[in-house]
């Protein structure tokens, strides 16, 4: 895949504000699919590990789009979800925005 990290943000309406998250892309377990960790509302992406909540999950790369299927490490009712159309996530590592779809409880 190429790449190691994505930077998520998304608009948090309790704080009024753009959260930071960093995803962990990890080593792929069957073709396609990768181990991930999404680290959640960070204040600074130097300390991202310092965050206020840890999802685990995986990265299922298709050929029309990639899913992020995760679980709240703290709270295992908590699911959170990304779809990530194709062309975006198959866009160079060099600055280009991914876009992508998420879902959460």
């Amino acid at each position: 895949m190429g790449l190691n990290h994505l930077y998520m943000y998304y608009y948090d309406g309790r704080k009024n504000r753009l959260t930071r998250c960093v995803v962990d892309i990890f080593s792929e377990v069957e073709p396609g699919v990768y181990q991930v960790q999404i680290h959640m509302n960070v204040d600074n992406h130097s300390h991202y590990q310092q965050c206020e909540n840890l999802y685990d999950g995986v990265l299922t790369h298709y050929d029309a789009l990639s899913t992020l299927i995760m679980k709240n490490q703290s709270m295992e009712m908590d699911n959170y979800q990304v779809g990530i159309p194709s062309p975006y996530m198959n866009a160079p590592p060099n600055g280009h925005w991914l876009w992508g779809s998420p879902a959460g409880l």
